[in-house]
């Protein structure tokens, strides 16, 4: 039973960009409710962090002497935190007035209500880019089209050329049940959490979100966007500044993008490999992983096929391009094929 005075235990990993983190501890001292705040610090050289940790904006402060990743930073601080729910909070995100309401609410209905607190694993956030536009806030598990749509980008093309999808809602934007939401705010309750467990450590960069919610989806229990819990999301500054874990890192090559760097499985340089803010040589691979664990070998192996068809495609239709051909996407696109084909 959930005490009712237990304090939002809020877990913000970060690594580097002490700016952004300072504007996210200072926003959640716009909620009125307990808290219980842990600053996980990943490893970060920015000079600016270590006056942050001063300023006593968190009530515990944890450090990584060297990166481990966002799971393992995440970890630590779930192991540390006494409240309930348990919040995961990006450092690039701010909240909003009211959250911490509308989070102990969804968590507060009668046991045996379809939303009650053992129906309802996690609840996320509405996430909006700092200029208040809408950003994709939950959906659907991959399935082998969206694999296929994400390698070859054509999905992302149609949003832009079919005029009737431009004012479409973000996925998720809405509010309620979906499969899995992003992890930049994502409150789990504590009796899922001691079900479901710490999040997986064996992921490169990205999918651990996805794998969380798959397994709780595994379990019975379902995640939620709070339609009435907005939060402000910097996409892709936590993506940015949060290291691999040294031993998931690429080793240095002298071979082009699409050459083999070394026993992980990546390709070429971090430059290579990155497009739009994200590697997208480790988020094909973590897509895979996710694929590996939660889905049929057959379902993996066409995962697989899918995003290798996909990202051959991208570079045909780059290669009918003005310098398309050398451009950093199609650097990043023969990276991530060579990472699968070597996986």
């Amino acid at each position: 039973m959930r005490p009712p005075d237990a304090p939002i235990s809020v877990i913000v990993p970060i690594h580097n960009r002490a700016d952004l983190a300072e504007q996210c501890l200072v926003a959640l001292g716009r909620w009125t409710t307990p808290l219980e705040i842990l600053v996980v610090d990943d490893g970060s050289s920015d000079p600016g962090v270590e006056p942050l940790r001063r300023a006593g904006l968190a009530h515990h402060w944890l450090r990584n002497e060297e990166a481990k990743g966002f799971s393992a930073a995440v970890n630590r601080g779930l192991a540390c935190a006494t409240g309930d729910p348990l919040l995961l909070l990006n450092s690039d995100a701010e909240v909003t007035e009211g959250g911490d309401h509308a989070i102990r609410a969804a968590f507060a209905t009668p046991a045996g209500h379809p939303g009650s607190p053992a129906a309802v694993g996690a609840v996320a956030a509405r996430l909006v880019y700092p200029n208040g536009r809408p950003q994709w806030s939950g959906g659907s598990f991959p399935s082998l089209l969206w694999l296929f749509a994400l390698a070859s980008g054509l999905g992302r093309g149609a949003r832009f050329r079919l005029r009737h999808l431009r004012s479409t809602p973000a996925s998720g934007f809405a509010g309620g049940l979906v499969d899995w939401a992003p992890g930049a705010a994502l409150a789990i309750g504590r009796e899922a959490f001691a079900a479901v467990g710490p999040f997986d450590e064996s992921y490169r960069h990205y999918a651990q979100d996805l794998d969380y919610c798959q397994r709780l989806a595994t379990s019975g229990r379902s995640v939620r966007v709070l339609a009435d819990w907005v939060v402000a999301h910097h996409l892709g500054g936590s993506v940015e500044s949060l290291a691999e874990p040294a031993d998931r890192r690429p080793e240095p090559s002298s071979t082009n993008a699409a050459g083999p760097t070394g026993s992980t499985g990546c390709t070429g340089s971090d430059t290579a490999a990155r497009y739009d803010g994200q590697r997208i040589d480790l988020l094909w691979l973590d897509l895979l992983h996710w694929a590996d664990r939660h889905r049929s070998p057959a379902w993996a192996r066409q995962a697989r096929r899918r995003l290798l068809l996909g990202g051959r495609l991208r570079l045909l239709r780059l290669a009918t391009r003005r310098h398309g051909r050398d451009s950093a996407e199609a650097r990043a696109v023969a990276a991530a094929i060579a990472a699968i084909r070597h996986a």
